[in-house]
């Protein structure tokens, strides 16, 4: 059987207690004194971008946000031009670098 290997109980590296469930660990409590329940390779952020749904779901906001941001910011900097009163112009700027912050997002993502 492949389970032959399987522990169901972590080893802390050090300190006190010496053994704690699995499911205590990389659940954002220190169950170890020494952290090593959750500082370890296995409770990296990374692991979520595993999941091959996520990682395709982040592909997809981010293009969204590229792609309506881009026409968020090219209208909103189009409208502040043709606008007469400061006003318009002012919240049209704030709309286009609003817009710019979520592009910038749209490409980190």
């Amino acid at each position: 059987s492949d389970e032959g290997n399987c522990t169901y109980s972590h080893t802390c590296n050090s300190g006190f207690p010496r053994t704690i469930s699995n499911k205590k660990v990389c659940n954002n409590v220190f169950d170890c004194s020494d952290g090593s329940d959750e500082c370890s390779q296995e409770c990296s952020n990374d692991r979520l971008l595993k999941i091959t749904a996520l990682r395709y779901l982040a592909l997809l906001i981010g293009i969204a946000s590229f792609l309506m941001n881009s026409y968020t910011i090219l209208q909103g900097s189009y409208m502040f031009f043709r606008s007469k009163s400061k006003s318009l112009q002012i919240n049209h700027f704030f709309i286009t670098l609003v817009g710019t912050g979520d592009w910038t997002l749209g490409l980190y993502l």
